[in-house]
């Protein structure tokens, strides 16, 4: 009997570990690419603030990014 308890306890432990795994990929993943995008839209408004202040050249949407 106590064997049987002793398996699923570690069984149930496994599986409770490679959720927890799981997730923590997944949003080491999300955080990445989020990082990655920021960075991208900083390059792009360093490139655009070559082109001016910006009100015909420079899209508002980068501005309200940097806020």
């Amino acid at each position: 009997m106590k064997l049987g308890t002793a398996l699923i306890a570690t069984m149930a432990a496994l599986v409770l570990s490679l959720l927890i795994s799981s997730a923590k990929s997944s949003f080491d993943k999300m955080d990445s690419e989020l990082v990655e995008n920021a960075a991208r839209v900083i390059s792009l408004d360093r490139a655009l603030a070559n082109y001016g202040p910006g009100d015909a050249r420079r899209p508002r949407f980068v501005e309200t990014l940097l806020r």
